[in-house]
């Protein structure tokens, strides 16, 4: 019969603690990732597979977390648009295999609203919840009063009460009006769309106008129909005003732009420069490529999930960290 490799043999070849290597699979950010890379590597080479069941049955509590996400209370909801939806399958799959790097499992979660969140207790002994794109402090205030640790991912960096991991918008739109800086434009302008409704809409106008005070604004333009109706008039400014550049919210917005212009004879990258927001797949398509910022959301949800799992078992500290989004620029 076949001796069944177990925690201690892996502490043994890697050099450390049985319990530093309950740590690399439980809870990873605690460990210094040198350590970590020995252990799994070790671990790999003598067939070691961490017992989920077990670890769950140790703790006495299920071993699962909740990635939560409540599809009305938004005033922008961007994952129930196709465009966006291969963005979400990306954020999707980085969880699924961070925490498959532990021994907790993952409960993907859809609620209706905010009022349904009480009947998140039908899962049990869970043991902490990922907020998927939560801005609301009170929807935050509600998921910390189900008593497990909550990190809320992607917009949320002014809540309290929870832990947050965000992306940097206001950076974002800094480093749009950067691009276009050093590009040489001195006449620009920036289109967007319910800047009081929804707050990254506003951080991304606010880090841009910062860094580019001049700037001219394009306000109640939002996503493709609207970007393509705008064009005559934008058109218009770009001849008469002589705008060379036009910075959008959103991807969506800038390729509504930019066939809106097109439509009346403006040509996109020739006679202006747009620059989007978002990295959309679908950006890559157009000929020249699109100049667009990258939130390196997957990035975002994998770290809130390792800030979860470091929070699982421990005290409920509030943990704060921001990700600088990075420009994505053709060739």
């Amino acid at each position: 019969m076949v001796k069944r490799v177990t925690r201690q043999d892996v502490a043994l070849a890697a050099g450390v603690s049985g319990a530093t290597v309950s740590r690399v699979y439980n809870t990873p950010s605690r460990v210094d990732p040198k350590t970590v890379e020995r252990v799994r590597s070790c671990a790999a080479a003598l067939g070691f597979v961490p017992d989920k069941n077990a670890a769950a049955l140790r703790r006495r509590s299920s071993g699962q977390l909740l990635f939560v996400e409540i599809e009305e209370g938004q005033a922008y909801r961007w994952p129930s648009q196709k465009a966006y939806q291969s963005l979400y399958g990306e954020i999707i799959r980085g969880v699924l295999h961070t925490v498959q790097e532990t021994s907790l499992t993952l409960q993907l979660v859809g609620l209706k609203s905010a009022r349904d969140i009480p009947s998140l207790e039908r899962f049990g002994a869970f043991e902490g919840i990922c907020g998927f794109d939560v801005v609301d402090q009170d929807v935050a205030s509600a998921l910390a009063r189900l008593g497990r640790p909550v990190v809320c991912a992607h917009h949320g960096e002014h809540l309290t009460g929870v832990s947050t991991v965000t992306t940097d918008n206001r950076a974002g739109g800094g480093l749009q009006a950067q691009y276009l800086i050093q590009g040489g434009h001195t006449r620009v302008a920036y289109v967007t769309g319910l800047r009081d409704e929804v707050r990254s809409h506003w951080q991304r106008w606010q880090g841009f106008s910062e860094a580019f005070p001049s700037t001219g604004l394009v306000d109640g333009v939002l996503g493709y129909p609207e970007g393509k109706r705008a064009g005559r008039d934008l058109a218009l400014r770009v001849r008469k005003a002589g705008w060379t550049a036009l910075a959008c919210v959103n991807d969506l917005t800038a390729l509504g732009v930019i066939q809106g212009l097109a439509d009346e004879g403006i040509n996109v990258p020739r006679d202006v420069t747009v620059v989007g927001y978002d990295n959309l797949v679908v950006t890559g398509l157009l000929g020249p490529g699109l100049p667009t910022l990258e939130a390196r959301l997957p990035l975002v949800y994998n770290r809130a999930l390792e800030v979860l799992t470091s929070l699982v078992g421990g005290a409920f500290d509030e943990v704060h960290e921001v990700i600088a989004p990075v420009l994505v620029t053709a060739g």
